[in-house]
């Protein structure tokens, strides 16, 4: 199935009752919590929430959400947090971690930790960006522009395989990777 839109994806999801969980780290971030209660009041996701409690049930509160609604961990600790929720995708227990309210380099680390995070020996860790045109009715998916800066013959093998598995799956298994806004041109 090709994707033209957002719409399209949301549609697809929900008609199919896919439902994610995500491990937010630091979710003390009015934004990111914002785009996760968004994504479960529509029924794409589940939420872990981890890092300050008191400032996490206040921003819950504001958003008028119910508390009970969300798996809470407390967790005071940027790093920590980080692993947290790389653990709990790794567990099977969430299906995608986020970035809350914390240094990008800490996240990075708990991805990229050689005993506890995700990539393997010989992995390499890839980015990609999903932007949509309208008008045209079209997506698109940028793949490894900031990266892989310069990579060798065996490293662009190993990234074609990655993207060339995309259009069928990237929007079922990474839609809330993309903070559940779409990137307009």
């Amino acid at each position: 199935m090709a994707f033209t839109s957002f719409t399209e994806i949301e549609s697809y999801i929900l008609s199919n009752n896919i439902v994610k969980t995500i491990a937010l780290a630091c979710a003390q971030d009015e934004i990111a919590l914002a785009s996760l209660v968004e994504a479960k009041r529509k029924g794409v996701v589940k939420g872990i929430l981890i890092g300050d409690l008191e400032e996490i049930k206040a921003i819950l509160s504001d958003l008028s959400e119910p508390v009970e609604d969300y798996e809470l961990i407390e967790c005071l600790d940027e790093m920590e947090a980080g692993r947290l929720a790389v653990s709990l995708v790794k567990e099977g227990r969430a299906d995608i971690p986020m970035k809350g309210l914390m240094m990008t380099s800490s996240f990075m680390k708990a991805i990229l930790n050689k005993e506890e995070g995700f990539l393997g020996q010989g992995d390499l860790l890839s980015q990609s960006t999903v932007l949509e045109y309208p008008e045209q009715g079209r997506m698109q998916i940028i793949a490894d522009c900031a990266v892989n800066i310069a990579p060798d013959l065996e490293e662009k093998k190993k990234l074609l395989k990655i993207v060339s598995i995309w259009p069928t799956n990237w929007a079922l298994t990474n839609l809330m990777s993309l903070s559940c806004q779409p990137l307009k041109k």
